[in-house]
């Protein structure tokens, strides 16, 4: 008896996520983002570091809305072609972002959050988002060999 009524529930709970799964009821706008990037350390005095792509992906992209980017380390890390302050237009279905770091960061570990957010007009603030995304970033300075 407890094995067919546990059957029973699993059946049950199939039928129900097939069934969320397979219906759109007007999927809301939103944004898909890759989750964790680390630099490659390198000694103190490093030279230009390779630049780290995060591509934004858009769940509908068949009209206009904005993207603004935020980073919770901007002495450290920067966003190429984005804008931290004003949104910038966001049409298509994919968009990259480009990470780079500063140069002249002395010895230690460097971490920052970024976060994408979607908007729906120019004027609109980040409190009024349709959605967002956050990533972590790290970096790491180590001392030069004697």
């Amino acid at each position: 008896m407890k094995k067919a009524k546990l059957f029973g529930i699993i059946a049950l709970l199939a039928i129900i996520v097939l069934g969320v799964a397979g219906c759109d009821n007007g999927t809301p706008d939103g944004i898909s983002l890759s989750a964790w990037y680390i630099f490659r350390s390198a000694p103190v005095g490093y030279g230009s570091q390779t630049i780290l792509l995060a591509t934004v992906e858009r769940s509908k992209p068949n009209d206009t809305k904005y993207l603004i980017v935020t980073c919770t380390n901007t002495a450290a890390f920067f966003v190429e072609r984005e804008s931290f302050d004003n949104p910038t237009p966001f049409a298509g279905d994919k968009r990259t972002l480009r990470i780079g770091l500063r140069s002249g960061l002395s010895e230690g570990t460097y971490t920052a959050i970024f976060t994408v957010y979607l908007i729906e007009t120019y004027s609109s603030t980040i409190n009024k988002a349709l959605d967002s995304k956050s990533f972590n970033v790290s970096f790491t300075v180590i001392p030069l060999d004697p």
